[in-house]
């Protein structure tokens, strides 16, 4: 789907030079450029770690886990027959790194996640 996708990426940007050049209307390019415009949805799942503190605050060996999911979405489109794709940053995750475990604002995100996991238990258990 992704190659089919692709090819049709630059069928609409050759379809899209030859508009522009020849005078159609801005609503028939949009139209053409209509087939390199996507979804993009990332999601992760994990399990998070959450260390209990001892009665000073110190971190312990101590923790239970919390199986998190944040996932967000947004458009892109294809600018390359590689398949390469041009998004915005809120559409993806791990900004940074290729690993996720590295990236700081990734972490933030899970360890958000996991803590209202955390708050909307302790709510339904009262």
């Amino acid at each position: 789907m992704l190659l089919l996708t692709a090819n049709m990426s630059i069928m609409a940007e050759t379809q899209l030079c030859r508009a522009a050049t020849e005078g159609y209307s801005p609503a028939m390019i949009a139209e053409l450029g209509e087939a390199a415009t996507m979804l993009v949805y990332c999601q992760i799942d994990a399990d998070i770690k959450i260390y209990i503190p001892d009665m000073n605050w110190t971190p312990t060996t101590t923790y239970f886990t919390v199986a998190v999911s944040v996932s967000t979405m947004g458009s892109g489109f294809f600018v390359s027959e590689e398949g390469y794709i041009v998004t915005a940053r809120h559409c993806i995750f791990c900004f940074t790194h290729k690993d996720i475990t590295q990236d700081l604002e990734t972490k933030y995100l899970l360890i958000e996640e996991s803590f209202a996991v955390i708050i909307e238990e302790s709510e339904s258990l009262g």
